[in-house]
């Protein structure tokens, strides 16, 4: 798929109907399609604001779905992601 490993899967299952619970966090169930259209909706407000396969995104976040949604967009646009430990002390940023 072009997603590759991470988004493909989920984009294969919003294409095909596949309206299951992907993830449930602190607000809730959310399914394929929703992380799907979440997804493609950040991707396209990056890409407003110039944020391209050659951009470098730092993402800090306990595990949620904006995590999850954040790594799905930068699948999709191309966007190289780091994963910074939210236990990270202020001389290790």
């Amino acid at each position: 798929d072009k997603y590759g490993p991470f988004a493909g899967p989920v984009h294969a299952h919003a294409e095909n109907g596949y309206d299951a619970v992907a993830i449930i966090d602190e607000r809730g169930p959310i399914t394929y399609a929703e992380l799907e259209r979440q997804s493609n909706a950040l991707v396209r407000a990056w890409q407003a604001d110039g944020i391209t396969s050659d951009s470098v995104m730092g993402a800090m976040c306990r595990n949620h779905r904006g995590l999850v949604l954040t790594m799905l967009a930068a699948a999709k646009n191309g966007t190289k992601l780091v994963l910074m430990n939210t236990g990270f002390a202020r001389p290790q940023l």
